[in-house]
């Protein structure tokens, strides 16, 4: 999950506006547990939360389907939540995540290797909007650089892209959550 600060940091340079940076990344936004958001302005995001039990993504798009919004009774789907260990899923519960605003849900327990996520179970032709969204996580400066080009326009020539690489690489470089 490396290049999430950098990404947020980067945003904020550009954007001095809180609302139009897509990136966010709040250090102890509860005590142990990290933070890291992407949203694309019109109306699907990701949360990334960060503690010593492991990482959970939770994203959600507008579009899919599968949103609780198209549900009669407005709920998750169902499975979605399934499997996820006890000490995970309570990362979720704060406010600011809005939890039932999901369409997919990815866990990595620290003690494993391999990311999880529920038994869902979605009609032919249906998609929660994860394989979209996930291309949206920094990976590399690289990525990013595409990405804001492409959403911050003009705006973007206010940064030198050799600048972004080297916040990208002090990221690499350093340990801790979500770096």
């Amino acid at each position: 999950m490396k290049g999430l600060k950098a990404a947020a940091v980067v945003d904020a340079l550009l954007a001095k506006e809180d609302w139009l940076r897509r990136y966010h990344y709040v250090q102890d936004f509860q005590p142990g547990i990290d933070l890291a958001t992407f949203s694309n302005g019109g109306g699907d995001d990701m949360h990334i939360v960060f503690s010593q039990s492991g990482v959970l993504i939770k994203g959600f798009d507008h579009e899919s389907s599968v949103s609780p919004y198209c549900r009669d009774d407005h709920s998750p789907w169902p499975g979605i939540f399934d499997g996820v260990p006890p000490e995970l899923l309570h990362l979720l519960d704060d406010p600011a995540i809005r939890k039932d605003d999901i369409t997919f849900l990815f866990w990595l327990p620290s003690s494993e290797r391999k990311w999880s996520r529920g038994p869902v179970d979605f009609p032919e032709g249906e998609n929660d909007g994860s394989e979209w969204l996930l291309t949206f996580l920094p990976t590399s400066a690289e990525n990013y650089i595409a990405g804001a080009r492409d959403y911050f326009g003009k705006d973007f020539q206010k940064i030198d892209p050799l600048l972004i690489g080297q916040y990208f690489k002090a990221e690499q470089n350093a340990g801790g959550n979500g770096s």
